[in-house]
């Protein structure tokens, strides 16, 4: 299972993070909120092409790169009652439907 877990954090460090099935983490930042992270944590940093100001266009490249990872699941705690799994994840498909009508 490769997953993407938000991150709501003040101030955040990104957007968020894809992990991989050899639990290698990639790290997904906006323009506008590129914060140095110490060494050796992710094995990528990705820095999306908008900010917070395109909200729309910022969520579909997100959406993009998640599937360009082959993320199928995804943890978002603001978001329970979408959960589908026993462990508080829901899948990419429900994840972009929701986000997608914001």
């Amino acid at each position: 299972m490769i997953t993407y877990h938000l991150d709501y954090r003040s101030p955040p460090s990104g957007l968020g993070t894809i992990t991989l099935e050899n639990k290698e983490m990639i790290l997904i930042q906006s323009q506008d909120e590129q914060t140095e992270v110490k060494d050796g944590i992710y094995s990528k940093i990705i820095v999306l092409n908008h900010d917070w100001e395109d909200f729309e266009n910022l969520n579909k490249e997100k959406f993009q790169i998640l599937k360009e990872h082959g993320v199928t699941h995804v943890y978002d705690s603001e978001e329970e009652d979408a959960v589908t799994d026993r462990n508080g994840y829901m899948t990419l498909k429900e994840f972009i439907r929701i986000r997608s009508n914001w």
